[in-house]
């Protein structure tokens, strides 16, 4: 079993991963994320909006509280906060424009100092979640078609 997430989803991923470990729960064999929003606090993501204007913060900040209402720092809810060690393999996209992206590189850094297998891919000039809302740039092929490689070749080891 895989898990994948775009944005909001691949914080949830994340949650769920931390879940099972917890829990002393088999991991999952790798996710994929895709444009990860894990820190609901905001404290990584971007005051102003990349050049594709995708997001906005009081949009964002609605949301998560939400969603999480005053628990926006704890790490299910916000797993960029977590002790991501024990973790399945990762792979981290984002985009370069995407207002969340600096969220996914910390996401990553902190995976990679953790002792967790992950892979940072990030695409230039491209916006939030831009594997599935930009389907047809090359850039979001790639993307799709390195998500379905990195599965696959964890799900067939």
């Amino acid at each position: 079993m895989a898990v994948a997430g775009d944005s909001a989803g691949g914080g949830l991923s994340i949650a769920a991963m931390l879940r099972a470990r917890d829990a002393g729960a088999p991991q999952p064999a790798a996710a994929w994320l895709l444009c990860p929003w894990v820190d609901l606090t905001m404290a990584h993501s971007l005051p102003v909006m990349g050049e594709s204007g995708d997001l906005r913060p009081e949009e964002l900040s609605w949301s998560a509280r939400g969603y999480a209402g005053e628990r926006l720092a704890d790490p299910m809810v916000s797993p960029m906060l977590a002790d991501l060690s024990g973790l399945g393999p990762l792979l981290v996209q984002t985009g370069g424009d995407d207002a969340l992206g600096e969220e996914a590189i910390v996401l990553a850094a902190n995976a990679v100092v953790a002792g967790v297998d992950v892979r940072l891919e990030v695409f230039e000039e491209m916006g939030h979640v831009f594997q599935l809302l930009y389907a047809p740039f090359p850039e979001a092929v790639a993307a799709r078609r390195h998500g379905a490689r990195f599965l696959d070749n964890h799900l067939s080891a």
